[in-house]
This record gives C-alpha cells, sequence and structure tokens, in this order.
C-alpha cells in the first residue's frame, strides 16, 4: 500500500502505541453483523414519507437511492477529495489545528482516555463551512484550489437542495407542515462540510477511523467511496452499512432527536479500517443556527408523550460539546434528565427562579452577544526550563497574556489529574449535603474565615436580587478550623482533598509569581516579596445549579479579583466569562487546565501594565457547574504600591501607596453595589 503522512506528524503513518486504543474501546470486527432490512429509499417514488418515518423511528438512518443529484457532481467530488489527500504533508501542514472555533482545519482526532492520555484516530479530516468559498480556497494550494472550488460549489448547491427535501419529508412523517422543521432549525443554518480519509491499516482491530459518535447537527448527508468502513449500532449490535452506487448516507442527528421529542433516533455510529485499500467519504452536515432555540416541537408532546428534553440554545449545546473534550460518545442524555432540585443553605425551600433572583435588565448577562476567541492564551508549562534560554517564550506568552488578557490557561502544570479529580468530589460532596447540614456555615460576615456564602446585587433604592450560586469560602491553613465545621461525614474527605490541594497549589502559585516577574524585568523573587510575609490565602468553591432561564440572572455578577493572582479548577461545564475590549468572551472548559487570572495587586504592582481582569460566571439550564478558586493574596498589613523599577517618565505611577487592609475594608464596605474597587486608589492624571 502507498504510504500515507498525517499532515501534523513527522513520519509516514504507522501503528505505533499512540493509535492503539484500550481494549474496550477497540471495533471487536468479529462481532460486526450485516443486515438485510437496512432501509434503502427510491426517492423518486410517491410513498416515501411512511418509509422515511419507519426508518427515522428504528434506526436513525436510511440510505437514498434516484435521489436528483447527479453522479458527475458525486465523483468531481470524490475526485477532488483524493487530490486534496494526495498533497504532500508539507503542503497541507498549515490547514492543521485543534482549535475546534476555526472554519477551515484538518483534524486528526484523538479519543482520551482514562487517565486523561489521549489515543489518535486512524484518519485525517478536512472541516470546512459550505459558504463562502473564498475563505477555504484561499487557504488550498493553488494546484487544487480551482478544481476544489469548482467541485465543491456544484455539490453543496446539490445537497442544500437535498437536505431541504428531505427535511419536509421528515417535518411529513411527523404529522408537520412540510416546512416546519426548517422553519425550526432557523435562518442561516450551521453548515459545516467534512472530507474523510481512513488510510489502510496493518492491523484494523487496534485502532479506529472514528470512534463511536453521534452528530451534534441536525441531518448529515454522506457519500461514501466504494470502501465500506461505516457502522451503526442497533439495538447494542454494530452493522455494517453495505457502499451502494450512487446512493447517500442519511444521519438523523442530535437536534431532529431533541425536536421530535425521541420519537427519531440521532444514530450512534462509527467508522473503522481495512487492510488493503484507503476509503475516503464526504459528510455534509446541516444544523440550526448558533442563536436558535431547541427543544420538543410543541405539537409533538401529550400526555402520553410528556416533554423528554429541555429547550436549549443550539450554541450552549456546542459549547457543551467541545467542553466534552475527546471523550466520546457525546451524550445527548445530559440534556435529557429534570435538574435534581437543590437548595440554597439559607433558604426554607427549593430554588426556583423567583423575582429576587431576577437581574434589573442592564445587569443581564445577554448571553446571545458573547463570544468565543480562538486566541485565548493556553500556555504549556512544561516548556520551561530556568536552564534553558529558549523556554523564554513561556515567559513572553505569560507576559503578553497578562498585558492583552489578565488572564491565560495553562495544562502540563505539574499538579497531578488525581489531586484535581479529589478536590472535585470532595466539593461535590459538600454541595450534595442536605441544607439544614450546611445551613450552620452560611453568613454574611466578610471577616469570617470559614463561611458559605450567597452574593448578592444590592439595586439602588430597591431590594437586593440574590445570585445564582452557593460559595464555600475559607482559608487554606490551618485546615482543622475548617474540618471542625463540616459533617463528620465529608470531614475527612475535604481535610485529605484539600490538605494536598493546597499544598500541589502553592508551589505552582509561587512558580507563577516568578514567571510574572521574570516577564515584569524583574528579579524572579521580587513580587513574592512584595506581597510579603504569611500572605492572604484564601480558598472558595463555587457550586452553580442549573437555572430554567440563565438570561434572567447570574452565577457571580462582573468583578476583578482583589487579590494578586487566582488559580481556578473547572468542572467539565462552561460558564467563566471574561471581558476584552468591552466584549465577554466565553472560556472554554480544557482537560487538566487551570485558569489563571490576574488580580488587582498585580495591576497595581505592575503599574497597570498588568491587567486585572474583568470577569463573571453565568448560569446554564443544563446541568450544575462547579469550581474552586484558590486566591493568593498580601498579607493585610503589606504595603502596595507600583514597584520603583516600572515607573519612569513615560510611566508615571499610576497607583497611591495603601496598605492592603485599607484595600480590603474598601471593599467590604461596598459590598453588594461595587464589585471593581482599585480604581479608587488611582492616582489623578
Amino acid at each position: 500500500m502507498k504510504s500515507f503522512q498525517f499532515a501534523n506528524e513527522s513520519s509516514p503513518v504507522s501503528l505505533t502505541p499512540d493509535f492503539i486504543l484500550p481494549e474496550h474501546k477497540r471495533p471487536h470486527l468479529s462481532e460486526v453483523t450485516f443486515s438485510d432490512s437496512i432501509p434503502i429509499i427510491d426517492l423518486s417514488h410517491l410513498d416515501v414519507v411512511h418509509k422515511i418515518s419507519k426508518a427515522c423511528e428504528e434506526f436513525g438512518f436510511f440510505q437514498i437511492v434516484n435521489h436528483g443529484v447527479p453522479d458527475q457532481v458525486c465523483t468531481k467530488m470524490m475526485k477532488a477529495i483524493t487530490n486534496f489527500f494526495e498533497l504532500a504533508p508539507e503542503e497541507r501542514k498549515h490547514l492543521s489545528s485543534t482549535d475546534h472555533t476555526k472554519n477551515v482545519r484538518l483534524v486528526n482526532y484523538l479519543l482520551r482516555v482514562d487517565g486523561g492520555e489521549t489515543v489518535k484516530l486512524w484518519s485525517e479530516n478536512f472541516v470546512h463551512p459550505w459558504y463562502p468559498m473564498d475563505d477555504i480556497i484561499s487557504l488550498l494550494p493553488e494546484n487544487i484550489g480551482t478544481q476544489y472550488r469548482e467541485a465543491f460549489t456544484e455539490y453543496a448547491k446539490e445537497i442544500s437542495s437535498l437536505v431541504r427535501r428531505l427535511l419536509s419529508l421528515i417535518s411529513i412523517g411527523l404529522g408537520l407542515e412540510e416546512d416546519f422543521l426548517l422553519k425550526k432549525l432557523g435562518e442561516q443554518p450551521r453548515q459545516r462540510a467534512q472530507a474523510n480519509f481512513y488510510p489502510p491499516c496493518s492491523n484494523p482491530e487496534l485502532t479506529m477511523g472514528l470512534t463511536e459518535h453521534t452528530d451534534i447537527n441536525a441531518l448529515t448527508v454522506l457519500l461514501q467511496s466504494e470502501v465500506s468502513g461505516l457502522q451503526v449500532n442497533k439495538d447494542g449490535k454494530w452493522i455494517s452499512i453495505p457502499c451502494i452506487p450512487n446512493a447517500f448516507v442519511i444521519n438523523l442527528a442530535d437536534q431532529i432527536e431533541v425536536l421530535s421529542n425521541g420519537r427519531y433516533k440521532s444514530v450512534l455510529h462509527r467508522a473503522v479500517t481495512n487492510k488493503v485499500h484507503s476509503r475516503m467519504s464526504m459528510a455534509m452536515f446541516y444544523g440550526p443556527n448558533s442563536d436558535t432555540i431547541i427543544g420538543p416541537i410543541q405539537e409533538l408532546i401529550d400526555e402520553e408523550h410528556p416533554q423528554k428534553y429541555r429547550n436549549y440554545r443550539f450554541s450552549d449545546f456546542v459549547e457543551e460539546f467541545y467542553c466534552h473534550g475527546t471523550k466520546i460518545p457525546f451524550n445527548l442524555q445530559i440534556f435529557l434528565h429534570k435538574m435534581k432540585s437543590f437548595q440554597l443553605a439559607n433558604e426554607s425551600s427549593p430554588l426556583s427562579l423567583t423575582q429576587d433572583f431576577i437581574l434589573p435588565k442592564h445587569k443581564r448577562p445577554r448571553l446571545s452577544e458573547v463570544t468565543f476567541l480562538d486566541s485565548i492564551p493556553i500556555i504549556d508549562l512544561s516548556h520551561y526550563d530556568d536552564k534553558n534560554p529558549s523556554s523564554m517564550e513561556v515567559v513572553h506568552k505569560i507576559s503578553k497574556a497578562c498585558e492583552e488578557f489578565g488572564f491565560f490557561q495553562i495544562v502540563n502544570h505539574g499538579v497531578p489529574n488525581k489531586v484535581c479529580t479529589k478536590m472535585m468530589k470532595a466539593i461535590s460532596s459538600l454541595f450534595e449535603l442536605p441544607p439544614e447540614e450546611r445551613e450552620h456555615l452560611s453568613s454574611t460576615d466578610p471577616t469570617k474565615n470559614v463561611r458559605l456564602i450567597n452574593y448578592y446585587l444590592q439595586v439602588e433604592g430597591e431590594e437586593k436580587v440574590k445570585l445564582w450560586s452557593e460559595c464555600f469560602a475559607h482559608q487554606w491553613y490551618p485546615i482543622d478550623d475548617i474540618i471542625q465545621l463540616l459533617p463528620e461525614k465529608i470531614g475527612n474527605q475535604y481535610r485529605e482533598a484539600f490538605t494536598e490541594y493546597a499544598k500541589e497549589v502553592g508551589s505552582l502559585v509561587r512558580r507563577l509569581l516568578s514567571l510574572i516577574s521574570i516577564g515584569l524585568g524583574l528579579e524572579e523573587d521580587c513580587l513574592l516579596k512584595k506581597l510579603g510575609e504569611q500572605p492572604r490565602q484564601r480558598a472558595q468553591a463555587n457550586f452553580y445549579p442549573p437555572c430554567p432561564d440563565p438570561e434572567l440572572t447570574m452565577g457571580l455578577l462582573e468583578h476583578t479579583d482583589l487579590n494578586a493572582i487566582t488559580v481556578l479548577l473547572q468542572s467539565e461545564v462552561s460558564g467563566l466569562q471574561v471581558n476584552k475590549d468591552g466584549k465577554w468572551i466565553s472560556v472554554p472548559c480544557i482537560p487538566n487546565a487551570f485558569v489563571i487570572n490576574l488580580a488587582d495587586q498585580i495591576e497595581v504592582l505592575s503599574n497597570g501594565r498588568y491587567k486585572s481582569v474583568i470577569h463573571r460566571a453565568a448560569t446554564n439550564n443544563v446541568h450544575p457547574r462547579m469550581s474552586m478558586a484558590m486566591f493568593f493574596g498580601p498579607n493585610p498589613e503589606t504595603i502596595i504600591e507600583p514597584i520603583h523599577e516600572l515607573i519612569d517618565d513615560e510611566h508615571p505611577p499610576k497607583y497611591r501607596s495603601y496598605r492592603f487592609s485599607k484595600f480590603l475594608e474598601e471593599v467590604f464596605n461596598h459590598k453588594g453595589t461595587r464589585r471593581i474597587v482599585k480604581e479608587t486608589f488611582e492616582l489623578p492624571r
């Protein structure tokens, strides 16, 4: 077989250990069956609605023939795909990216397995939107750009007409108006294409082209080459899908299952490899507009068929999918379960979206305006070695992130995954306690070292508005002062988890302060010394229950942190948002990463060169979110002021000198009203 080299690899593909799946994830090809009942529907016939409806209910997929798309259009498309993957790897390499927000990219998908390791899959995939075509062609080598433009433009036009026809037939099968589903998916639908290439594999039993998954969109139209490899799951068994000349495979996807209230199925499928031939396919995904609200269609809900899924914005679904990372398959069931009721410790009844939680209009999150950025800084700390001059690149990246964003994420930070997992389990156990076992911890007194808080907003001339969260705040040490206040059944668990976690994060914070100091052109221990001995170390475990309408409330309002630096550990549910240039940006959940927030004292010490980031926590209507914030700040008696070495004629001091205890006093004097206080200490300009 002709050797193939992935664009992101340095040598031809071979079945090395990083492609070999764990035993329970392997395809077990001997167990795959063939079925003579696989639906093949001739669209030239008149009686197709009933056949399509039956296939959607029983299989979640079907094949179509005589569909009206000319054979030569399909042939031209497959030739263009062939020529693309026959390009030398160095001509494809610039397209490689793991950033899912990029519209045009070349992907080698991964599977995350137990222990946080990843296994590469045996395929390369070219992903791009249907339109505009120029955004795609401008990135392709000239020798195939024109061919791909011509082939895809014609192909996308034909598939677009076919999708609309299929959605019409599926609507009628559900007893709806023929244009119902098309309207439900909204104007400017999410249209994506994915050309897939599966090289021959020396042992197809050990790896996969794509692991089992459902498609996240509404409908998928798949064109296959003449080599089989697609398999679908029916009743727990894998069935091989035959390659039928001039046929399309139609996969129902997650949004159709939700819209049909579970009557039609989103099919679980996968792609296997073979020893002999390479295989190609072109998947055309058609889904809702990002702002479209998806939920079961009202006409399909009655007493016998109660609502199975929640309503949600499609952008939230997509975000949840990518936060889920490389753990496949993505589980649509998270949008199914009714949320378990949660009761705040200081309340007498389960949480509900009553008037005292609804924010004034100018304070609401306006989630449709929140954006996603592919430039959010993600820094690999394993690349830094103080003995290697080339590793100063890490310092430069941190410095740039501190100047432009005021926050960044770090990976390969040295804190063991098991320590983080243990900490999150202990937090989960705390918030799962009955409210009467947490109630004694509730307090609005900021001087208490250990307390349970429900933050609020004090609206001028009105009652305070409660926020949609409960937070457990305490100092890092001594741990016994915390444990003695916790119920015995979770005290030991929390003690063990937090003691280990605080030790690891303490070391990480000192390392980060060293790198930040170097980035400012200072001695590496400068910031640590400036913060004083016996620093103010606080922890805050945050719990955000699901909310029926996330547009009306917030988990935490916009604020900056009052300390020097914050290390945040998140669960796999997104909600953190940061403000950059007046726009709110959603921070993705990256497995085994920490979010690092610069806080007010670093901004003052750096004389405004580094930013204290404005951030907030939004809610979602699907499932709970947790996080653990570790705050590291000055000793209350420490004098904080711009560092002398960072002041000159071009950079006069921006902040006056103050004792940190005065800063804390200012914060607590404005609790519930003013969440950003460093401006109080700014010098007039």
